[in-house]
């Protein structure tokens, strides 16, 4: 290579380096413009990368297409973050207690698919409505309102009690409850758990156990009995009560009413088609319905002070 080719190629690559250094440096700069952007909004939940690791990583030019990548990736974690911080709080915390009842409700549904007698099939999660579906004869047969001690019923109310002590204590207030951040770190409430009775369209003929004549009173029935049978089996849950307070003047957290009731509406809500066997079999159902706690914009305070008692 002639002296001349040697200095022009040499200008080349002189040229290329200065262009990287220029390149680098405008990602360094971005990167900690964005950071400091951040952080002045509110410290993220993500710990912050150190300067002296991105000057260690920008250092070597060898590195510069996996920077590229990385940061490319770091601005966009960083930008759902500056979504979320201007993100109103009442609606993120509407979207948290959904996500925390999804959650509960599939606790649920677990505790209750290895117990002797019940068809998986027949316990469903609706998550968009907050309830977990128990149909056709898994806990009541057809005309009947009592849980025979012993019964696959029995043992199906006794798995689904066992659950609910064992979570609703971290989202409730009372004398059994425990609401700390490490259970319920996004301070989302549950406000009730309806206990609902539900029966197809057949109408009753004469009169059943207990001095039923129609379907809202066997449903409602039937609604009592499942609720006082958890009550029996986890006497715990009496002393859990719901956080909206049950007096006129009582501050949130103060409510002394239990969480679980019960609730019927004989055949007034089908949930299936009652036009075949299988659909008013369907229709024959407990469903377990959580109520989540909605709170005003100014109650978000409160929620929180509620998990440091």
């Amino acid at each position: 290579m002639s002296e001349a080719e040697y200095q022009e190629h040499e200008g080349e690559e002189s040229y290329f380096i200065s262009m990287t250094d220029i390149m680098v440096g405008m990602v360094f700069v971005f990167i900690i413009l964005l950071m400091y952007f951040v952080f002045r909004i509110q410290n993220t939940s993500e710990p912050m990368v150190p300067v002296s690791e991105l000057k260690a990583v920008i250092a070597d030019r060898d590195e510069l297409a996996s920077l590229l990548t990385w940061s490319t990736v770091r601005i966009s974690v960083l930008e759902k973050e500056i979504e979320r911080l201007n993100q109103n709080p009442l609606e993120r915390y509407l979207k948290q207690a959904d996500v925390a009842r999804e959650s509960i409700l599939n606790d649920l549904q677990q505790s209750l698919k290895n117990v002797h007698g019940v068809n998986e099939s027949d316990v469903k999660v609706i998550a968009e409505q907050g309830i977990l579906r128990l149909s056709g004869d898994m806990l009541f047969p057809k005309g009947v309102s009592d849980i025979v001690p012993g019964s696959p019923s029995d043992g199906a109310v006794r798995a689904l009690a066992a659950a609910l002590a064992k979570v609703l204590s971290c989202f409730s207030v009372g004398p059994a409850s425990n609401p700390m951040r490490w259970c319920n770190p996004n301070a989302v409430f549950i406000d009730a758990v309806f206990v609902e009775g539900h029966t197809d369209n057949i109408p009753i003929t004469g009169i059943l156990q207990g001095s039923i004549r129609d379907n809202l009173s066997l449903s409602a029935r039937r609604a009592i009995n499942a609720t006082q049978s958890i009550h029996l089996d986890q006497p715990v849950l009496l002393q859990m009560f719901s956080i909206s307070p049950s007096q006129e003047g009582r501050e949130l957290g103060e409510g002394t009413s239990p969480l679980i009731n019960p609730a019927a509406f004989g055949d007034t809500r089908p949930a299936f088609s009652n036009d075949t066997e299988e659909g008013r079999r369907s229709n024959r159902r407990i469903d377990v319905r959580l109520l989540m706690y909605t709170p005003h914009t100014e109650k978000m305070d409160a929620l929180q002070r509620l998990l440091k008692r």
